[in-house]
């Protein structure tokens, strides 16, 4: 019996190990959109969730590499379930009728000294379907649609204002006049952007929002250079509107100013050929390695080429095309997610949810269904 015993309790944890990485896949497909009935049927089983059962959903990540042990460790005494989704990402499923955000907010006391982190909360729901909604806003809370709390992202879902926002600001055209040749048609759009805001008084989440827009539109907005301070005005709630606007328009000037100068430095021909690769054959395997035999160049010199006269990397490049054009066929189009990551050049789905909530602030359903409520908000009536 003795010997019995031994042999069970030896073999527990690798039960118990095959048990979470069960969980973590099965969680970590519905978090990109797998909503079949046998993933949510899984999850329900794997949460011990019923139909009607109240739950939520936190997002943990590390913005420096991946979750350290002692963290893992400390998810696991916060009385929910935590699973992976990325090493630098946890899930954080909580089975409680109200968010406890106390407890939360110690979580993150407790994590400030460590790293750095960002805690985003979903929304409460009911059962397996549910918990995929919560944890999918959870992620979208990684982005741009949130309210900050005590340390916290909140999710905040697009709503009716931000849509009459982004609509009125549409006619100011910041993005076409910060390709404008004349430096003056900035200065005419940021005049009218300050006029609208004291007319039609926004919230700091519709103009976190904007931002947020006006980013993604540029063909550059990296974690590098001027771009990043635009970036991170759609995470800033702390300062003044009045304050916010001119720290808004001051990113853009001196993107306009660094724009301007990139155009006036001439490119070399390599250069050239692979930024024209990347315009026309972006939805093709493409790679730096394969542009440079075609051009008969080592990869390593011609990708030191075109980060130095264009301030981003090959990949950095192709992935934004990508995603622009992502973008156009989920606002103008009803194919699936899927449909879109492949036609764009995305092997992975799973990958391509990543890389455009990384790009846009909010995953590729979310971003979808903001363009739908602002087309709709403004639709004719029939």
């Amino acid at each position: 019996m003795k010997a019995e015993l031994d042999r069970r309790a030896a073999s527990e944890p690798a039960t118990e190990s095959h048990a979470e990485m069960l969980r973590d896949q099965v969680l970590r497909r519905i978090a990109y959109g797998d909503d079949s009935p046998e993933s949510l049927m899984r999850a329900a089983v794997l949460l011990e969730l019923k139909r009607g059962d109240p739950c939520y959903c936190a997002v943990l990540v590390s913005r420096h590499g991946a979750v350290p042990e002692s963290v893992k460790l400390l998810l696991s005494t916060c009385g929910a379930t935590p699973f992976l989704l990325a090493p630098n990402q946890y899930g954080l499923g909580f089975r409680q009728i109200e968010q406890d955000l106390n407890l939360l907010t110690r979580l993150m006391d407790s994590l400030s000294a460590l790293a750095a982190f960002t805690l985003s909360v979903g929304q409460v729901h009911r059962g397996a379907k549910g918990f995929a909604q919560s944890l999918r806003e959870a992620l979208d809370a990684q982005g741009v649609l949130f309210q900050p709390l005590r340390g916290l992202r909140l999710y905040h879902p697009f709503d009716t204002d931000t849509a009459a926002w982004l609509a009125a600001v549409r006619s100011v055209r910041l993005s076409e006049a910060l390709a404008d040749e004349d430096p003056s048609a900035l200065s005419a759009a940021l005049s009218a952007l300050n006029r609208m805001a004291k007319a039609l008084q926004p919230g700091m989440f519709a103009l976190r929002y904007m931002a947020a827009t006006v980013g993604g539109a540029l063909p550059v907005n990296g974690a590098e250079g001027e771009g990043a301070a635009l970036a991170a005005l759609w995470r800033e709630d702390a300062l003044p509107v009045d304050a916010w606007l001119s720290a808004f328009g001051d990113a853009l000037t001196r993107l306009r100013r660094v724009a301007a100068s990139a155009q006036d430095t001439a490119c070399p021909p390599p250069v050239m050929a692979a930024l024209a690769a990347i315009r026309t054959r972006y939805a093709e395997p493409l790679s730096m390695g394969s542009v440079a035999e075609e051009l008969h160049m080592n990869p390593a010199y011609l990708g030191q080429l075109v980060r130095r006269h264009t301030g981003e990397t090959f990949h950095n490049r192709l992935l934004d095309t990508r995603i622009g054009h992502a973008c156009v066929l989920l606002r103008q189009t009803a194919q699936s997610i899927g449909e879109v990551a492949a036609e764009v050049g995305f092997r992975d789905v799973d990958y391509f949810s990543q890389r455009f909530r990384s790009r846009m602030g909010m995953s590729p359903v979310a971003y979808r269904c903001s363009e739908t409520a602002k087309e709709g908000e403004h639709a004719p009536r029939q």
